[in-house]
């Protein structure tokens, strides 16, 4: 097993991009994972509920992702059509693999910095589009997450 920060992966990378921000030291990775999903800014649950509607049409996932206990998660639990793949107290690797597309997201405080690793694996041209469509959000939404 790889250290933390350090993840090893067979996960065949086609895209990928990083974000960080300040982040408080003293906080853990399960503080982090609570406020990214429960206290994130209403656009952002308003996008995600509007991106469910539309790919629902197309037969991808759309199970809402914000009906956890981030204090209660442990490795290897689901919530919505994310998992997370590994936990420990600075770093997390969340999980989503759908028909089209596959996404890590690696997320490490350091330095009192939150980092945020996306990576994205196309499963067919339909990937592509879809993630090619939504970058513009990604770039809006992530840093607006962390």
């Amino acid at each position: 097993m790889a250290a933390a920060g350090e993840h090893v992966s067979s996960f065949r990378i086609d895209f990928e991009d990083y974000f960080s921000a300040p982040y408080t030291t003293g906080t853990n990775m399960k503080d982090a994972l609570n406020r990214m999903f429960h206290e994130s800014p209403a656009i952002i649950r308003v996008l995600l509920d509007l991106r469910n509607k539309v790919v629902g049409i197309f037969g991808l996932k759309t199970e809402a992702p914000h009906s956890f206990d981030a204090y209660k998660i442990k490795s290897k639990d689901c919530f919505g059509f994310l998992e997370i793949e590994e936990l420990s107290d600075f770093f997390a690797v969340v999980r989503g693999d759908d028909s089209h597309l596959n996404f890590r997201v690696e997320l490490e405080i350091k330095n009192n910095q939150l980092i945020c690793k996306t990576q994205v694996q196309f499963n067919n041209l339909f990937g592509k589009i879809y993630f090619y469509s939504i970058l513009p959000f990604h770039k809006i939404i992530v840093p607006m997450m962390l």
